[in-house]
């Protein structure tokens, strides 16, 4: 089954260039994105996988509204023919020392893989954000796009903590659907070899209420703080942090492949 079968949509004006909101509600999340997660999309090994799907993955969408662009003239390196997401990784390996960290640098987006298999962009890339409780103000478009969420109505998820008890943890929160939880269940089922930080940076790393806003604090563990400082460590170098110079992709691909081989090899469900 795809991702939000049961999601409702519109435009947020009747402008196309505008971006498209989910109106997501919590019973189409318990519908729609549990049933995305499952590995039925196939098997494909790492090696020919990863660099054939690199290149294709959608990249600006995904990046905040109202952040600042870096200027790149004509030819930005991610426009260029070689594997997009390869300079955020390049990047983590050179500031950032253990060698799992790296690695997700190269995954962490791999979940956009949902647009290969005939998902909306709108609908995989994104900020995440809790559903079942009151929408933050750090939402992105929190305040235009919500007035037909039948959510916003209900009073079993329209206060602060909604269908929630305080200092629940993350882990029982319903996230809105999009990459980050898709590729959190392809690990998972997968059964990477890698530290229970890195699963926690995939899973939330498009949640930017709370690790860049500070917001739904209330709903966070002690355990989501102790984890904090990884968003915000994997955060430095996910949006803006591509290189002017290209690093060279083969020496890349053998230093990453022999990480793969480490924590995530052979075929992979997807």
């Amino acid at each position: 089954p795809g991702a939000g079968r049961g999601w409702r949509c519109r435009h947020v004006s009747p402008s196309p260039e505008r971006p498209v909101r989910l109106l997501l509600a919590a019973e189409d999340e318990r519908d729609g994105g549990a049933g995305a997660a499952g590995p039925a999309r196939g098997r494909v090994g790492p090696r020919r996988g990863f660099p054939q799907l690199l290149p294709r993955l959608p990249d600006g969408r995904g990046d905040p509204p109202g952040a600042p662009r870096q200027r790149w003239g004509r030819n930005p390196p991610w426009a260029r023919p070689v594997p997009r997401r390869v300079p955020g990784p390049g990047v983590t390996r050179l500031c950032s020392p253990p060698d799992w960290f790296h690695l997700v640098g190269l995954l962490h987006d791999l979940g956009k893989v949902l647009v290969l298999f005939g998902e909306p962009q709108w609908a995989v890339v994104g900020d995440t954000f809790p559903v079942g409780c009151k929408v933050q103000k750090s939402v992105v478009y929190g305040d235009s796009t919500f007035h037909e969420n039948p959510d916003t109505t209900d009073p079993r998820y329209s206060t602060e903590y909604g269908m929630y008890q305080p200092g629940c943890g993350l882990d029982n929160v319903l996230m809105s659907w999009g990459h980050d939880e898709y590729m959190y269940q392809v690990m998972k089922f997968n059964k990477f070899a890698l530290p229970k930080e890195a699963f926690y940076m995939v899973r939330f790393h498009s949640f930017y209420p709370w690790h860049a806003h500070g917001d739904y604090g209330h709903l966070c563990s002690e355990e989501d703080r102790r984890m904090l400082p990884w968003l915000r460590e994997l955060n430095k170098f996910d949006l803006y942090t591509k290189q002017e110079e290209l690093p060279d992709v083969q020496q890349l691909r053998a230093y990453y492949q022999g990480l793969i081989d480490k924590y995530c090899p052979g075929q992979l469900c997807w």
